[in-house]
């Protein structure tokens, strides 16, 4: 289970900046060449360099950087947790983009040391993720395709949030891990996305980004749909859970297990600050609110 918990939150940050020189309102200066050699070290950021066009640049990502399908043939440099300094050294980038991670600070500064560029940025909201496109976009010279790409996620965003705008909240739980159980609080962009699908996080009132949670905790919350992971990979549904939900069948007390709303996640678009991060907000929109989409209204317990 560890490594479910690893592989949801993978994505989670892309801030703080690493060797880049700084203008005087503490924006990256843009660099006089462009680099053509990059190193990701985390899958949300392969995804924003693919879809800006510089997948020809890519010359290494981690084990887990599985979107698009071309990323799976770049060399590995290792995990996402344990990247390997000597291989990235050794595919001689010009710049690699990584996330700050206490794991990590230690080989970002050794990088920076050996004067390789490092861009890092943290993602814990949507406009945080349009300003790490933006960011990368201004870094490479795609600035023109990174503003194309933000504007159209947000147009997206904001059709979801028009169309659920006067549909009736339906609280949700997100899990992410048991033993213990760990849900996804306030302060996170789940939350967010979970608002701007229609509904109302279970925890969002918790000043704890990714809280434990007890039983007990969870029926008097008495979430209505509940969001369990599941096997990541790159489609794109979020399916009726079978063998996980089954724990959840003693408890009918909670109206998610009554209605039989508990669902796996299974779209990386879902758990990732990138690109599809808008496609994963689409289908929980859909997940939420059926009746919106013509699909049926399903009936509140």
């Amino acid at each position: 289970m560890k490594r479910v918990v690893v592989g949801i939150l993978l994505g989670l940050a892309l801030a703080g900046w690493g060797a880049l020189s700084r203008l005087p309102n503490g924006a990256p200066a843009a660099s006089a060449s462009p680099p053509q050699r990059i190193v990701s070290l985390a899958p949300s950021l392969t995804e924003i360099l693919f879809a800006l066009g510089l997948g020809n640049r890519v010359v290494g990502v981690t084990d887990f950087c599985d979107y698009p399908e071309a990323a799976r043939r770049r060399p590995k440099v290792g995990g996402y947790v344990t990247p390997s300094l000597e291989a990235i050294v050794g595919l001689k980038p010009q710049l690699v983009v990584a996330v700050p991670d206490v794991t990590n600070r230690a080989l970002l500064e050794r990088l920076s040391q050996l004067e390789i560029q490092v861009l890092r940025h943290e993602a814990r909201g949507l406009p945080d993720i349009w300003s790490t496109i933006e960011a990368i976009g201004r870094t490479t010279g795609t600035q023109p395709q990174a503003q194309r790409l933000v504007a159209e996620m947000r147009e997206r965003m904001e059709r979801v949030r028009e169309q659920t705008r006067r549909a009736p909240q339906v609280r949700v739980l997100f899990v992410f891990a048991y033993d213990p159980l760990v849900v996804a609080g306030g302060g996170t962009f789940f939350d967010e996305l979970i608002r701007l699908a229609g509904g109302t996080n279970v925890a969002g009132d918790s000043r704890v980004r990714y809280p434990k949670y007890s039983l007990e905790e969870v029926l008097r919350r008495d979430p209505q749909v509940i969001l369990l992971p599941g096997r990541h990979g790159v489609s794109a549904d979020l399916l009726p859970a079978q063998d996980s939900a089954q724990p959840w069948q003693r408890w009918p007390g909670i109206s998610a297990v009554r209605q039989g709303r508990i669902y796996t996640v299974n779209d990386t678009a879902l758990i990732r600050p990138g690109p599809r991060l808008i496609q994963g907000l689409e289908l929980l929109a859909r997940l939420l609110h059926p009746e919106l989409w013509g699909q049926g209204r399903r009936k509140d317990p």
